[in-house]
């Protein structure tokens, strides 16, 4: 098991050395979006990701992004909330990157996944 972050949209991702792309099954993630990637930045390096985020936003209507604990046997307590694009900022990635994942809901140890929908003002 492992605690990754991923970004999800309905349109292919620009290439990018931030990300990496996946095939939707088998991940964890609990999304309903076409295109998967696991971001790969370190948490000083968040200026990169709000500016990729924000180009992607161009051709997309929404992005999520996750921050899961990958290697769960069964489906986990989803908390998330949903931000429109001018909103996005390096703070608010790291918030969500730092929440503890790990941490349980009940008596029977059901995970939590955090997620971000960033939302294009069209």
């Amino acid at each position: 098991m492992s605690i990754c972050t991923y970004i999800a949209s309905d349109v292919p991702f620009a290439d990018s050395s931030l990300l990496w792309p996946l095939s939707l099954g088998g991940e964890d993630i609990y999304t309903e979006k076409k295109y998967v990637a696991q971001l790969e930045p370190e948490l000083s390096d968040l200026t990169g990701v709000t500016e990729y985020l924000r180009e992607q936003l161009k051709k997309s209507e929404e992005i999520e992004v996750w921050h899961i604990w990958q290697g769960v046997e069964y489906e986990p307590v989803i908390r998330s909330r949903e931000i429109p694009v001018d909103e996005l900022s390096e703070e608010c990635l790291r918030v969500l990157m730092e929440e503890d994942v790990l941490a349980t809901t009940t008596q029977y140890e059901i995970p939590v996944q955090y997620r971000i929908v960033i939302k294009n003002r069209r």
